[in-house]
This record gives structure tokens, sequence and C-alpha cells, in this order.
């Protein structure tokens, strides 16, 4: 399958690795609180607004996951 993404401005963040070995729902929370920290705090603080005419998405970038979110301001 393929997507085309629009041509938009992106904020990018990251999710820190889970635990998966001393908990399995480790990989959930870890994304849970990357999206709960980008809009209760990162936008709260920033002069951006999350741009809900274009598409947020979550990627691989060098074995980490990586979470575009469009901004404008």
């Amino acid at each position: 399958m393929t997507v085309e993404v629009p041509t938009a401005e992106y904020a990018v963040f990251a999710t820190e690795p889970a635990d998966l070995a001393n908990n399995k729902g480790a990989f959930a929370q870890a994304i849970q609180r990357t999206w709960k920290y980008i809009f209760e705090e990162w936008f709260e603080k920033s002069d951006y607004l999350f741009d809900q005419e274009k598409y947020a998405f979550e990627f691989l970038y060098r074995k980490k996951r990586r979470h575009g979110i469009p901004i404008r301001l």
C-alpha cells in the first residue's frame, strides 16, 4: 500500500524504547506517553497548532518509532 503524504510542516517526535521483557504493555504505554506529551505539553508551550487538514503519521527511522505531527502557526 502506498499513501501520498501531502506537503506540510511537521514536528517530529520519537517514542522512547519499551522494555517488553518486563512489561508486555510497555510498547503501547510508551506511544501513549508520547502522544500525551505532544498534545498536552508541547503544543501548549509552542506557538504551533495541530493542522487537522494534514496527516499525522508514525514511521520507523534508525530503529526508533517517530511521529510526524502536522503543524501550522
